[in-house]
Formats: structure tokens, sequence, C-alpha cells
């Protein structure tokens, strides 16, 4: 079964196509983009950015009660950016026990 990577558009131009399997959602793109900063003074605001876009998307999840992979994954995406505020940002490990 092959994939169609290129299509026609209205003023039959060829542009490409990506396939659905391909496609990631807007909070996979944020945490995507947090992950990759390298800049510190925008290291807080691609998390928070993130983290927001995380929480719209647990919210529709939440809802409809699907999607137990997107959920893996999400957690997975809570865990490195958790990771990113303690290590890199240097905020206060909150799970430490005192």
């Amino acid at each position: 079964m092959g994939v169609c990577m290129y299509a026609l558009d209205p003023q039959s131009q060829t542009r490409f196509v990506v396939p659905a399997y391909m496609q990631i959602s807007d909070w996979e793109r944020k945490v995507e983009i947090a992950m990759r900063e390298v800049d510190p003074a925008l290291l807080t605001e691609r998390v928070h950015d993130a983290e927001w876009a995380i929480f719209q998307r647990w919210q529709a999840l939440g809802a409809r009660g699907e999607g137990t992979e997107e959920w893996i994954a999400i957690a997975a995406a809570v865990d490195g950016l958790l990771s990113i505020k303690i290590h890199i940002l240097k905020w206060p490990d909150f799970r430490m026990n005192s």
C-alpha cells in the first residue's frame, strides 16, 4: 500500500501532503519545541506553552474517555518537561521527601 506524498491544489499546482500517521498534534509540537529550545531566556516560556497545550488536550481526552496510547505519550512528555524544569531551569524537585 503506497502513501500519497504529493497532491494537486485547486490551482493544479503540486504540493506536499503529510500522511495522517506522520501528523503531530499541537501539544506534541509544543513539547518538541520546548525540548529543543537552547536559549535559557526562552525555555521557561516554551515549557509553559507545552504544559498549557497538554492541559487543553488532557481536558479534551478526559471528556471523551479515550486515547490510551496518547495518555502514555502525554505522561512521557510531562516527565520530560519536569526534567527540564528540575535539571535545566533549576526548579525545586517537589517529589523529594524532606
